[in-house]
């Protein structure tokens, strides 16, 4: 995957194959304002003064208390990243603008691959970034999940965590294997549950645990709630590296968490789960694949192992590694699973003998 600038007209071809675009301002400036203006769509109920309908800037502003000309030029500039479209009609003054089917299947509420709680969640991340260049001196990120304060913030973050598992749960209720006559899952660090959940849909009469940190806990089950899936999971408060874990587990899933632990600390977790396990019973890591260092560079492989590094006290490592860390614990037939729709994503399972 790569992404940057994509000429829109032969002009352009011509430009950028002369070397005379400055590329490299462009970089730096285009792709922060187009992010800013999807996050303000968002914000500013823009997106949701569109909804279904073919609006004007002057429409949308007089709803919603904004400038026609700010709103405008903002619109402007996310039809260009196609999310809206732009029509103009000759009973009308001025544009009508409307969602495309990117922005209707991702940014209204209930939409198939809804993403507007992680679109309000990079108002966080935003700030987080800033400390990029410090990580890089020191080496050290830093740890958000100790530093989150308020509960918006954190309905935003276990909201955008929602999002991004309804890509994934049905890739990993597929793709890792459960015994028949299973019944309990513990998900760790599971947030609002959803993964575990369409684990549990799929064999039933199966239910999950998250285990969860206590400070998250709370926004888990609301999340857990809005997502339609409390039926099947139960939350619990406490601390894997810390706290007992719940015993007589058939299976455990660690999904979008291992990232945040040093690999001692890892070993360790992944040693506590499988003394609660029951013989047979089977596990699973479901975290981002680390290019190896000498893989070919892949934009969203790297971006995404770079932001955990920043983000995170520990870091993505390739999926060889997941792995040893469950030979480590003493886990058997242990294997890596790979899904075309999840390309940055790796499945790392093992059994308890």
């Amino acid at each position: 995957m790569r992404y940057g600038i994509i000429p829109a007209r032969f002009a352009e071809r011509i430009a950028l194959w002369s070397g005379r675009v400055p590329i490299a301002i462009v970089d730096s400036a285009t792709p922060l304002l187009q992010t800013r203006s999807l996050m303000a769509a968002v914000r500013l109920g823009i997106v949701d003064a569109i909804g279904t309908d073919e609006v004007s800037a002057a429409q949308i502003a007089q709803s919603r208390s904004l400038d026609a000309d700010a709103v405008d030029m903002l619109l402007r500039v996310l039809v260009s990243a196609g999310y809206v479209s732009m029509a103009h009609r000759s009973s009308e003054k001025s544009a009508l603008y409307r969602l495309t089917s990117l922005g209707r299947r991702s940014l209204l509420p209930g939409s198939p691959a809804e993403a507007r709680s992680y679109v309000m969640w990079n108002f966080v991340q935003w700030d987080l970034i800033e400390n990029l260049e410090e990580m890089v001196r020191t080496g050290r990120g830093i740890d958000f999940h100790q530093t989150l304060e308020g509960e918006q913030v954190w309905q935003w973050y276990q909201d955008a965590m929602l999002d991004v598992a309804r890509l994934f749960a049905p890739i990993v209720a597929k793709l890792m294997p459960i015994r028949t006559e299973a019944r309990q899952l513990l998900d760790i660090g599971g947030s609002h549950g959803l993964i575990g959940a369409a684990i549990c849909r799929k064999h039933p009469p199966m239910r999950s645990i998250v285990f969860d940190l206590p400070i998250a806990i709370e926004q888990a089950r609301k999340a857990a709630r809005r997502a339609g899936v409390d039926d099947v999971v139960e939350h619990r408060a406490g601390n894997a590296l810390t706290d007992d874990l719940p015993v007589d587990i058939d299976a455990v899933l660690l999904a979008n968490i291992i990232h945040h632990f040093t690999k001692q600390d890892a070993i360790r977790v992944l040693q506590k789960a499988r003394a609660v396990m029951k013989s047979g019973g089977t596990i699973a890591i479901w975290d981002y694949d680390r290019p190896a260092s000498h893989a070919p560079p892949e934009l969203a492989a790297d971006t995404s192992a770079l932001y955990f590094r920043l983000t995170s006290t520990s870091q993505v490592v390739p999926g060889d590694e997941y792995a040893a860390w469950l030979r480590a614990a003493d886990f058997d037939r242990v294997s890596l699973k790979r899904s075309v729709m999840a390309p940055v994503h790796v499945l790392a399972v093992g059994c308890k003998a």
